[in-house]
């Protein structure tokens, strides 16, 4: 956590809030994990994008910009802070803006990292943005053997499923009805895939997961209302399987929920 959907709406939220403005001065704690960014000149704006689990912000002066990327970690997230009494603790990262309000990048568990880079090259193509592309790197590299492990663990692996993590895997397999332990080999194939990348935004319309100790970036402005995506329904709402039902935990280190009838396929008891 976060995962696809939380990592766009970040990236949302932060064109929103800096729509317009420039950072004329930056802040850090001295614990951050954000390196480098002390390097930038002064003033330049801010915008953002994500691919996958990735969030790059794009600063620009005049003609020119470049790329900042980070991984959020399990707790990474940004907020809106207009009085600098209003900051909470762990504010690691503050960029101030010409009208005094901060964008904060605020994280609990200090596993969020980022420096001036493109996007990783271990990470594969954005399941949604880059769909064909994404389809063709798994394609092309099908007979590896790690494509024959369970599908619910070679979902978790960013090499091919960039974005997806612990309740994606579980609402993709379930929402298809796959044997979730039987090989991603077996199970793959143009269906599956488009299913996947259509789960996954799915998720985004129910803007992401307050889960754990991530929360909805819009839930820091005072009138989250006037800026929150349209809603299809609320995440909870849109769960069906993951944090209910039969569960393991699987050779990722994580647990897994999946639907009670694949239960007789594991080959390991239950924990």
């Amino acid at each position: 956590m976060p995962e696809w959907a939380e990592v766009r709406m970040t990236a949302d939220f932060i064109n929103i809030v800096a729509a317009g403005k420039l950072v004329t001065d930056i802040k850090f704690s001295p614990y951050v994990k954000l390196k480098n960014l002390e390097r930038q000149t002064l003033p330049y704006s801010i915008s953002a994008k994500s691919r996958g689990k990735e969030l790059g912000l794009i600063f620009r002066f005049g003609n020119w910009k470049c790329q900042y990327t980070i991984t959020l970690g399990m707790s990474g997230k940004f907020i809106l802070v207009c009085d600098e009494g209003d900051l909470p603790k762990h504010s690691h990262v503050r960029f101030v803006f010409s009208d005094r309000t901060e964008l904060v990048f605020v994280d609990v568990r200090r596993f969020g990292k980022g420096d001036y880079r493109g996007w990783a090259p271990h990470r594969g193509p954005d399941p949604y943005d880059e769909f064909e592309v994404f389809k063709n790197n798994i394609y092309i590299n099908m007979q590896k053997k790690i494509l024959s492990k369970p599908i619910s663990e070679i979902l978790m692996n960013q090499n091919y499923f960039n974005g997806v993590g612990n309740y994606l895997r579980a609402e993709i397999c379930g929402k298809f009805d796959c044997n979730p332990f039987l090989s991603a080999r077996e199970i793959i194939d143009d269906e599956f895939l488009s299913h996947t990348s259509e789960i996954m935004h799915q998720s985004y319309l129910c803007s992401g997961g307050s889960l754990h100790q991530w929360q909805n970036p819009f839930s820091s402005l005072e009138k989250s209302e006037e800026y929150y995506l349209k809603k299809t329904r609320s995440l909870q709402e849109w769960l069906e399987f993951y944090g209910k039902g039969e569960s393991i935990v699987d050779r990722t280190g994580r647990r897994f929920w999946f639907n009670n009838k694949w239960r007789e396929f594991l080959d390991r008891p239950l924990t």
